[in-house]
């Protein structure tokens, strides 16, 4: 192999690594955006529940203050601030769980992407390491397979997305998650269009695809879902 065979091979892995990484540390500052969009809603719902809590707590000092004057109202009267202030307190509690339940579900998928295109990136190391036994078109498919990952790792965060925009207690945030969702659902377009263009190759490669089968199975889930729901607003 010459000199100029070797710096193009090195060019060419290089190229798929450095894509990956610019891919995976996309996904990261995404997954900060929203944790950080979210904890806000969070912390919102925090701040109602303490608020409530000080002033059920505030107004119950009033009333034994005015116990003199309550008389028999005493006692009724506490209960019925007690009660509303545990009410309240419960109700806020379960808002900001079920927020909390967004943040931690939509992290683990998030997690999850990024691990998936760790494994790509490091199965591709550890098989170009012999830049004299890797062929062009091996190194080919690394980079066209890491194009198509980037779009895969992709399809759990539409589903956890269009799930978040049902949820009444993120409306705050609900323009915000549109956009998250739409820059997902464009690098799966991405992927569809690359996955036509290299499928007709992927024979020569099955045990790397064989490998990779967690990775793209769910986006060629995805892919048939939405060619039969096509057909049938056809239809």
């Amino acid at each position: 192999m010459t000199r100029s065979d070797e710096d193009m091979k090195k060019w060419h892995i290089d190229r798929t690594q450095t894509f990956l990484q610019s891919i995976i540390e996309e996904l990261d500052t995404d997954k900060t955006q929203f944790r950080s969009r979210t904890e806000l809603v969070e912390n919102e719902f925090t701040t109602w529940r303490n608020a409530i809590l000080a002033a059920a707590s505030f107004v119950a000092s009033i009333i034994l203050g005015l116990s003199s004057l309550l008389k028999d109202l005493t006692l009724p009267t506490l209960i019925a601030d007690v009660l509303i202030g545990l009410i309240a307190f419960i109700v806020f509690s379960f808002i900001k769980g079920k927020v909390h339940d967004h943040i931690l579900r939509t992290d683990a998928l998030y997690l999850e992407a990024i691990s998936k295109l760790n494994l790509v990136k490091g199965y591709a190391i550890s098989q170009t390491y012999n830049l004299d036994e890797i062929s062009g078109g091996k190194m080919d498919f690394f980079f066209s397979y890491s194009l198509l990952a980037a779009a895969a790792v992709r399809v759990k965060l539409v589903d956890r997305y269009e799930s978040m925009l049902k949820s009444m207690f993120l409306r705050k945030i609900q323009e915000e998650l549109k956009r998250d969702l739409e820059k997902a659902k464009k690098h799966l377009e991405v992927g569809e269009i690359v996955y036509q263009s290299i499928k007709s190759s992927w024979s020569d490669y099955s045990d790397d695809l064989e490998f990779f089968s967690a990775i793209h199975n769910p986006f060629l889930n995805y892919l048939e879902v939405q060619k039969r729901d096509k057909q049938e607003k056809r239809g």
